[in-house]
């Protein structure tokens, strides 16, 4: 049985689907400065969220109360702070993978 080129190519395509993922994944290897690595992002992202919440609160307070600042005036602050937590912790989310 003859095999054109093509065929060739689907095969090593095939062969490479099969095996490089047991390569990659590493069956022995230990993974575990990575997953240090990951989990300590994710903290960091978390606490930034906590953190800017934080700042927000304590900036919003500040101007209402001694500035005298309306409220609705501070809304585009508080939006704003919720959306940069909002991301970090999305963020800390999608890299706490375990």
């Amino acid at each position: 049985m003859r095999f054109k080129k093509n065929n060739i190519k689907y095969l090593m395509l095939i062969a490479a689907f099969i095996f490089i993922p047991d390569i990659l994944l590493g069956a022995g290897i230990s993974v575990s400065r990575a997953e240090t690595l990951m989990e300590n992002i994710r903290d960091a992202l978390f606490a930034l969220a906590a953190i800017s919440v934080t700042v927000v609160i304590a900036y919003v307070a500040y101007q209402v109360m001694v500035q005298g600042q309306a409220i609705q005036k501070m809304t585009p602050v508080i939006v704003g702070g919720l959306l940069i937590a909002t991301a970090s912790a999305i963020g800390g989310m999608f890299t706490g993978i375990s």
